[in-house]
């Protein structure tokens, strides 16, 4: 609007009065007028140039929330944060269901809040959600967020059958049939509930898998699960077997190494592939956001495949041009110093420990630097060689809350007692304190799964025959494979973290060797409450076929 005017407004009835209303205007700006008057003989009368501002539009835009997060859990308590784009008060509904039932409130307009939870109950999961309303009345409403309370899981009443040593038949091993998607069976010898994920051939004429033992493919609340075709990319599934967020929503935004976030259970962090952006994923808004771009960088990646997101959900280990390593918190946007590992050794992983420091496995073994696996600190300190020999492995915490590594003894030339003739260890990364947390035999392989929130004790392990055949197809399974079955051949197990405790859990009849994903690899989701493992049931209806599979463990 300026002094030049432009537009008129009139009214042809004769009036010693006048009243002209002005509409269609804009608002918070400065509007100039004049007006003109004309009596019934033609004569008229101009007035000078006039102006007004009008007022400020009404505000009906609810507040903008976000970083949501929880911290300083403990067995009764917990923090909760978050940010407005304005001025806003704060309100929590939480309780152990999305029922919520409780709420916790503050008058006050604030950009940043944060509000404290107490009198809460030991080992539990909770739910919550925020809400904050502005000065103007709006209010926005955040969708649910989930933590666990600390605190110890008694082993009363855990899934399975309690470890007496002996070995187990698989019934009907030749031609047991497994469930249509979504469908569940009792396993026939160790009584725990299964459930089929995924049904490859028919929902995605693909094969189907989890990653890896050491990341969790479950998200914050146990409602989603991240799994991969063999062609076609990522998927996000209910624990149903419906797809969720399909390949095709994924397929543009060339999605790597996807990692849950362990507070929202919307959210999945992940990297570009082939480019040095962070980026994370919103699976209700199907929207992607630009995390951080390290232009140090050509390339990212999480540190060479078997790394997950830290334990409390606010570092990532960045492997940066395929040789620096370094730790980014995601709380501070900041990525620590990184060490340049070109000259140090060829290693098969890099990961964060339970602390957040980092351990790698080097491919050299023995006594000295840049052999077994080593321990740094977040900024990428070296503090001391932890084992000497590599195996499979996972990281975890004890019942104690010391950081430990579980590892397969297969290659440890001198175990510790137990495990002699194989097993898996427990070394405290602290001190390399090693001791024996299940004893095994020679012909089994296994993977580890330690993931964990705090509150989960149990370590899943999944063993499989690599000796006596009987992982072979049917075709060339040996008539006489029950004679030479040995304890926990072809078994996913669970182990307590003092090693009081062996429960077995099933028969995971998945076959032959001679393929990546035929192997189960086993994981857990982070509250110890769902085991997931890959397995063909001895069909090959599809190129590298697997389906995915789910143990209910509690």
């Amino acid at each position: 609007m300026t002094s030049a005017l432009g537009s008129s407004a009139s009214l042809t009835t004769l009036n010693t009065s006048h009243r002209l209303s002005l509409i269609g205007l804009p608002a918070s700006t400065t509007c100039y007028y004049r007006v003109r008057a004309r009596d019934a003989a033609g004569n008229t009368a101009t007035s000078p140039t006039y102006s007004f501002v009008t007022l400020a539009a009404a505000d009906t835009t609810a507040p903008v929330l976000s970083a949501i997060t929880s911290s300083s859990v403990t067995s009764t308590g917990a923090t909760i944060s978050w940010t407005t784009n304005e001025a806003s008060d704060s309100q929590i509904e939480y309780g152990t269901t999305t029922a919520y039932g409780n709420t916790t409130s503050l008058a006050t307009l604030l950009t940043n809040h944060q509000m404290s939870l107490i009198g809460l109950s030991p080992n539990k999961l909770y739910h919550y959600r925020v809400k904050s309303k502005d000065a103007a009345g709006n209010q926005a409403t955040s969708g649910n967020y989930t933590f666990t309370t600390t605190g110890t899981v008694a082993s009363g009443g855990a899934a399975g059958m309690l470890d007496d040593k002996r070995p187990y038949l698989p019934p009907s091993y030749t031609s047991f049939a497994m469930p249509a998607l979504g469908g569940s069976y009792t396993d026939p010898v160790y009584g725990t509930t299964i459930t089929r994920l995924t049904n490859g051939p028919a929902q995605f004429n693909d094969s189907v898998h989890h990653e890896y033992s050491s990341m969790t493919p479950f998200n914050a609340d146990n409602t989603r699960i991240l799994l991969q075709t063999e062609a076609r990319g990522w998927v996000v599934m209910d624990l149903r077997g419906n797809v969720i967020v399909s390949h095709n929503d994924l397929e543009s935004y060339s999605v790597s190494e996807p990692r849950w976030s362990t507070s929202n259970p919307n959210v999945f962090f992940y990297h570009g592939n082939g480019t040095n952006q962070l980026k994370k994923y919103d699976i209700v808004a199907k929207k992607e956001t630009l995390v951080r771009t390290f232009t140090q960088f050509s390339m990212i990646d999480f540190g060479g495949g078997e790394s997950d997101i830290s334990d409390d959900g606010d570092h990532m280990l960045i492997r940066g041009d395929n040789r620096y390593i370094g730790v980014y918190t995601f709380s501070t946007d900041r990525l620590g110093a990184t060490l340049d590992i070109s000259t140090l050794g060829t290693y098969d992983y890099w990961d964060l420990t339970a602390n957040n420091n980092v351990i790698v496995r080097w491919n050299a073994e023995g006594t000295g630097r840049y052999r077994g696996f080593e321990l740094y600190s977040q900024e990428m300190a070296f503090l001391r060689q932890v084992h000497k020999y590599g195996a499979h492995a996972d990281r975890g915490r004890d019942l104690n809350g010391d950081e430990v590594l579980l590892v397969l003894s297969s290659s440890d030339l001198n175990p510790p007692p137990g495990c002699e003739n194989n097993g898996i260890e427990k070394v405290r990364l602290s001190d390399g304190q090693r001791t024996c947390l299940m004893a095994l035999n020679w012909s089994v392989g296994a993977h580890i799964s330690a993931n964990s929130n705090g509150s989960n004790p149990w370590v899943i392990v999944e063993l499989t025959d690599e000796i006596d055949g009987t992982a072979n197809p049917n075709a060339t399974l040996s008539s006489s494979w029950q004679s030479v079955w040995k304890p926990y051949f072809n078994e996913i197990l669970m182990v307590k973290m003092d090693g009081s405790e062996v429960r077995r859990l099933a028969h995971h009849r998945s076959r032959t060797l001679d393929w990546y994903w035929y192997q189960p690899r086993a994981a857990v989701s982070r509250d110890g409450s769902y085991a997931v493992f890959d397995s063909n049931f001895a069909t090959y209806p599809l190129a590298n076929y697997t389906d995915v599979f789910m143990i209910k463990l509690k």
